[in-house]
């Protein structure tokens, strides 16, 4: 077997950061290389109290998993967890003249539509769209709708947002 390249993971906690740098071994099935984990002191809560701090916890973290030139070359992952998050669910359909196949293209079409109608509040930023389940015709509860045959295809979307000044904290970190 082929040597796996690295994916890393960091975890901004509401009391601690975490890296993983993790190698795939099979489809599903990942082995962790190396795992760090430092009590923030530049975050609270998952949210930037300190920016130059911050960025010292994040450099501390990252030193001992990887270098600068494997964030770069790698998948990286965040992941959040903010006191200041919020999550939304909304639906939406689509209707199709006819029946018809489902393709991908379909589920993307109506995940962009649900994302482009809702109605957040301005003072927040969209970071996360997670289908949770899609509806064909009046079948709702469908995980995957891709081969299927349908007149109707809907989708229940989480949306997940940060206030914009913590969004903004976070990308300067």
């Amino acid at each position: 077997m082929p040597k796996a390249n690295p994916l890393f993971l960091f975890y901004i906690g509401s009391t601690k950061l975490t890296a993983v740098k993790v190698k795939q071994i099979d489809e599903s099935f990942y082995d962790i290389v190396e795992f760090r984990e430092v009590v923030p002191t530049g975050f609270e809560k998952g949210n930037v109290v300190d920016p130059e701090k911050a960025v010292h916890d994040i450099r501390r973290l990252s030193s001992d998993i990887g270098s600068f030139s494997d964030f770069m070359k790698y998948p990286l992952y965040l992941v959040i967890e903010s006191a200041f998050s919020n999550t939304y669910s909304l639906s939406s359909s689509i209707y199709f003249d006819k029946q018809k196949r489902i393709y991908s293209s379909d589920a993307d079409k109506v995940i962009d539509q649900t994302r482009e109608v809702a109605t957040l509040p301005m003072n927040e930023h969209l970071i996360l769209s997670v289908a949770q389940g899609f509806i064909v015709n009046d079948l709702s509860g469908i995980r995957n709708p891709v081969g299927l045959d349908g007149t109707r295809l809907g989708v229940d979307l989480l949306l997940g947002t940060l206030p914009v000044d913590v969004y903004k904290k976070l990308t300067q970190v």
